[in-house]
């Protein structure tokens, strides 16, 4: 088996990724892809018994018949996805932001994802057809970065769905003021809003509420202006230790009055 490529520095990148891996059932080739650039990071090749389909009198199938050459294969399919996950184990360690996205010929892509860990398999965004010798940096990149959109994209509907749900049964809010009020009580599990909201609003002195209005600072120790009331959610959702998306295709946005949220509780 051969060794990944030469180990690159880890230090000072913040971004996160796609590795994506295009493999057959004897070698594998890892790419690192990111919106600038695909870089190969590895290249793994396993052991693997020669030959086609099985005949008992041919060295096609060597071995104890039919039955134990199935085996040996299998095995060996088995060791070269081991192998293949401790590479990508070891490449997302302390990357949590990280994804993968998995290529390879016919039913590869699947059966792969079968042989992954809980952790891996949570982290696939996509699985297409390719075949490893076929693969370029470009090619990778294109088919990786289009599987990250439509998994961002699903992601977005998803959200958005649970807040129209959400709604319905009080364990949501869809417009500033309703969500910033939501935020007062610290009812806030997700907070959700889109890079262009913006809005202006106020912080009450002495309860540190966050308001559209003055008047609604009437005996919290008097209004302060905050320029943009969303920014200052935002950070108030982190400090309270909410999850905060970003909602970026601009048609799931539209949905968003402002901000919405999730809540922790009616």
């Amino acid at each position: 088996m051969t060794s990944p490529l030469a180990s690159r520095p880890r230090v000072g990148r913040t971004s996160p990724r796609v590795l994506a891996v295009v493999l057959d059932r004897s070698h594998a080739r890892v790419f690192a892809v990111t919106a600038q650039d695909a870089v190969e990071i590895a290249d793994i090749s396993s052991p693997a018994t020669r030959g086609g389909r099985f005949h008992s009198d041919r060295h096609g199938a060597p071995g104890g018949g039919e039955h134990a050459y199935h085996q040996r294969l299998e095995e060996e399919c088995r060791r070269h996805f081991r192998a293949v996950s401790e590479v990508l184990t070891a490449e997302l360690v302390g990357h949590p932001g990280d994804h993968l996205f998995i290529a390879g010929p016919g039913p590869m892509a699947t059966v792969f994802r079968h042989h992954l860990t809980v952790d891996l398999s949570s982290r696939v965004i996509g699985a297409e057809q390719l075949n490893p010798l076929e693969a370029t940096p470009a090619i990778v990149a294109a088919a990786a970065r289009e599987a990250e959109r439509h998994h961002h994209h699903e992601a977005e509907q998803t959200i958005m769905a649970a807040v129209a749900e959400g709604l319905g049964t009080g364990r949501a809010t869809n417009g500033l003021r309703e969500t910033l009020r939501a935020l007062a009580h610290g009812q806030v599990r997700t907070l959700v809003t889109h890079p262009h909201a913006r809005g202006a609003g106020y912080r009450c002195l002495q309860s540190g509420r966050l308001v559209l209005t003055a008047a609604e600072c009437r005996g919290e120790g008097g209004p302060r202006e905050v320029a943009d009331i969303v920014r200052a959610a935002t950070r108030e959702a982190v400090r309270q230790g909410a999850q905060v998306i970003v909602i970026q295709d601009p048609t799931v946005a539209r949905e968003i009055d402002g901000l919405a949220a999730l809540l922790r509780f009616p």
